[in-house]
Order: structure tokens, then sequence, then C-alpha cells
């Protein structure tokens, strides 16, 4: 009497085998179209998240904009590698290397980025000491993987451009009138108020016996001025006017912008 019974529970044995392998496999196949859906949306947002950055690079007319649109391609290309690293783009390993394949090109801009923003201390403001710093899965993958530099005629357009695009100055003193800045510049230059915190600009340097405003840096002081832009010619120009009593140096306004100013050639 309990064969029957027996072979009943070795049938639903069975089933329940097969049945749990079908779901097996059933989930297996769900999770790996869940990560090619994952796949081809990170594909799909990192294409388009580069051909907005590289759009952008068309559109950028100042030293800050240059600097934004590095920021931004080299933090696009860290992500990527980052997720390579832990591969969180896909499981699969030929799947990883193909996506990096896709942005094979941009990687080898991206370290020649890397490099000029290294170039140029950009990282200073970021209280590191080298762009690898703040790129540091970036930088590993390079290294991993030698990935070369593109060449300088590779590189974006604003990045080969930086050093003509129009500078920032700061001006407390004589060149705040309108007339001295158009007899010095040649042109009429307008001014934004502005404000500089750190500075006093009560200090002077003698210059053929005559004195002038000379900003030391001073805690608990401030500087009213205005902002200015001029081309790299005119800061070449003023390097010169303004004599060697005095150092061109590169702070950080009140308002978050980063200008030129002229110190006293003492000052920190």
């Amino acid at each position: 009497m309990e064969e029957p019974f027996v072979l009943v529970a070795i049938g639903i044995a069975v089933i329940t085998m097969f049945g749990l392998i079908y779901q097996s496999r059933l989930q297996s196949k769900q999770l790996k179209q869940t990560e090619n859906n994952q796949y081809d949306d990170t594909l799909r947002k990192l294409m388009n998240d580069l051909y907005e950055v590289y759009r952008f690079d068309i559109e950028v007319k100042t030293k800050d904009e240059c600097e934004l649109f590095a920021t931004r391609l080299l933090d696009i290309l860290a992500v990527v590698t980052h997720l390579y690293k832990k591969r969180k783009i896909s499981s699969d390993k030929e799947e990883q290397n193909e996506m990096l394949d896709f942005v094979y090109f941009d990687l080898r801009i991206g370290k020649g980025v890397m490099e000029w923003f290294h170039e140029k201390k950009l990282f200073k403001q970021y209280n590191v000491k080298s762009a690898a710093e703040i790129w540091t899965n970036l930088d590993d993958y390079f290294k991993k993987n030698e990935i070369k530099k593109c060449a300088k005629a590779a590189l974006p357009h604003c990045i080969k451009k930086y050093d003509w695009f129009p500078s920032m100055l700061f001006v407390y003193g004589t060149l705040i009138t309108d007339e001295t800045r158009k007899d010095v510049l040649g042109r009429d230059v307008p001014g934004v108020p502005a404000t500089l915190d750190g500075y006093d600009g009560s200090k002077t340097v003698t210059i053929e016996k005559e004195s002038y405003p000379a900003a030391e840096k001073k805690k608990k002081y401030s500087i009213q001025g205005l902002l200015i832009e001029v081309t790299p010619e005119e800061l070449k120009k003023l390097d010169v006017w303004e004599t060697d009593a005095y150092r061109r140096k590169e702070v950080e306004l009140t308002n978050g912008i980063k200008a030129w100013i002229y110190l006293n050639k003492n000052s920190n």
C-alpha cells in the first residue's frame, strides 16, 4: 500500500526539482536581460554626456568655462573607469571591455586633458598635490592599461586656446579710474564693482618719489575695487606698467570669481 505513495512522493520531488531548475534558469535569463538593459542605458547615457561636454567645447569663451569643461570631461571618464573597476557596467568581462572600446579615444583625450590640468596647476584649488589625486580611478586606469595621451592637435578646442582667453583682473588703485585704464590699455575698459577679502589696500609703495597703493595680504581686511576683463597681451603690458614693485597673483574674490591682482612684491 505504501508503494504508490512513495512513487507519488518521488514524482512530486522530481517535478519540484525541474520546476526549481526552470525557475533558476528563468531568473538567470531575467537577470541577464536586466544587465543588458542596464548596459545599454549606461552606454547611451555615457555617449550622451560626452556629446554634451564636447558640444560645450565650442561655446567656451573664458578660462573659468574652459576649466569647467575639463573637469566635466574628466569626471565622466572617472565614473566610467570606476564602474569598470567595480564591475558595475556588466558582469560580462567582454561587455565591459567593449564599453571601454567605445570611449578609447576619449580616454586618450582625457589623459591629455589631465596632464594639461596638472601643468596649469589648476589642481591647487582642490588642496591636492596633483591632478591625479582628484581623479585617482582614472589615473589608475591610464597606468594599468598604458593609455597614451592624444596628440596636441586632438585636444579639445578650448584647451588649445586656454592661454588666449581673456583674464579677469581686480583693480583697486590707480587703475580704478576709467581714464587711467584707457591711457594704459588704449581702449575703454568697463569695470564691475567687486570685493577682495583678506587683503589690505591701504599699504603703499614709492616709485620715483610718488606713493601708490600696493595691497598686502592681511586677515580681517578687505578691498573694494573693480573687476575688469583683459587679454593676454594687455596683461603683459600691465606687468611692465606696474613695474617690479608689484607682483601679479591669482586670488578668489568674495563672489567666488578668480582674478589676477597686483600686490606689493613682498606680500604673500
